[in-house]
């Protein structure tokens, strides 16, 4: 007897994106990498020198909250995800520890939006929760070494939750710009950011001071149209799985376009991005030997390994990310060298996986 197939909504969110222990496994390790070196600072703890009458918390759980507690509270925040972000890397605890980070980031976010300040960093704040439920421990992990009756088989539908998560951001991005007339052919509002931000922002590096110079009007309004148009598709491709990793693909130039010409960066974006990679195809298969190799040994060595928990956690605390020693070897200006090498680097990648495809479409 035929097993019942599935409706295609079912097939969407259980087999659109189908992936292994394996590489799930390289996206937690490299979001715990990331944490460790790009958002391992302690970014709350300004809200404990500000005046109460800041404290302005819109509709939601923070209107729960007296007011912003004092320094110490968000310094130990702070440990508290340093110490997370290790585990995670190591795979102990994967599940708990994954949402413990997501907890922490909203609450160190909830403070620090309540009094104003906005960021465009809720996908990488939700990505743990979420990838929580794909048993992303499952493999190269402390969890699977200590204690292998308890692997579970990876769940995909948290990836599906991702990309539909991802497309609704960037559909919120692109229906704005459609309702105020960034397709009408006399407004040129990529344009208009380009000037409002070399004069009034001051960013004015790179090649913003090339485009600052540019009258080209078809070319601008050429960029307003595939703004747009790329920015509320994303909606659209999600799903249709090929289509989506394409747009992610795009999304990963388009973030270093606008590093380039804005001189803002988007480095958050790309560690969401990386879910969507099939990284045994995109790795050498000696790195899975390396990493498989590492996860017995750390398992074997217990003590050793809390030493290197502990001496890895202590160390970023003390001293903070790899990132600001990276920065300060290579000013750059306002963008820090080591957002550059991110994008740059995520769009090289990009690029020769791109053009890996293409090679082997055409040769078979």
């Amino acid at each position: 007897m035929n097993a019942p197939s599935l409706s295609p909504v079912n097939h969407w969110i259980f087999q659109a994106f189908p992936s292994t222990a394996e590489n799930l496994a390289v996206c937690r390790i490299l979001y715990a990498m990331f944490v460790l070196t790009m958002r391992a600072t302690n970014s709350y703890g300004f809200a404990a020198s500000l005046p109460s009458f800041f404290f302005l918390p819109p509709p939601g759980p923070m209107q729960l909250v007296p007011g912003v507690p004092g320094a110490s509270f968000f310094t130990l925040l702070h440990i508290l995800i340093i110490v997370g972000a290790v585990l995670l890397l190591f795979g102990y605890q994967t599940r708990w520890v994954s949402i413990l980070l997501t907890l922490l980031f909203l609450t160190g976010y909830g403070y620090v939006f309540s009094l104003g300040k906005i960021n465009h960093n809720i996908l990488p704040t939700l990505l743990p929760l979420v990838m929580a439920f794909s048993n992303w421990g499952s493999a190269y992990s402390l969890d699977a070494r200590l204690h292998p009756s308890r692997v579970r088989n990876p769940e995909t539908w948290p990836l599906a939750m991702m990309a539909l998560m991802t497309g609704f951001a960037m559909f919120s991005a692109g229906l704005p710009k459609l309702l105020t007339g960034w397709l009408a052919f006399d407004s040129l509002a990529v344009q208009t950011h380009q000037i409002y931000f070399f004069v009034l922002g001051n960013r004015q590096e790179l090649l913003a001071p090339f485009f600052m110079q540019l009258q080209a009007p078809v070319f601008w309004e050429m960029l307003d149209w595939a703004t747009v148009v790329f920015e509320m598709g994303f909606l659209v491709a999600v799903f249709y799985p090929r289509a989506f990793r394409l747009f992610c693909g795009i999304a990963v130039l388009f973030h270093l376009a606008v590093v380039l010409m804005f001189n803002i960066t988007f480095s958050n974006h790309l560690i969401v991005y990386a879910l969507f990679v099939d990284w045994q195809r995109a790795l050498p298969k000696s790195l899975f030997r390396l990493l498989e190799k590492g996860s017995a040994f750390v398992a074997r060595h217990k003590w050793a390994t809390l030493c290197i928990v502990l001496g890895l956690s202590a160390g970023i605390i003390q001293f903070g990310s790899p990132r600001r020693l990276f920065d300060a070897l290579f000013p750059t200006g306002q963008i820090r060298a080591s957002h550059l090498l991110l994008h740059f680097g995520s769009a090289v990648f990009v690029l020769w996986l791109g053009g890996r495809a293409v090679w082997q479409r055409f040769r078979g």
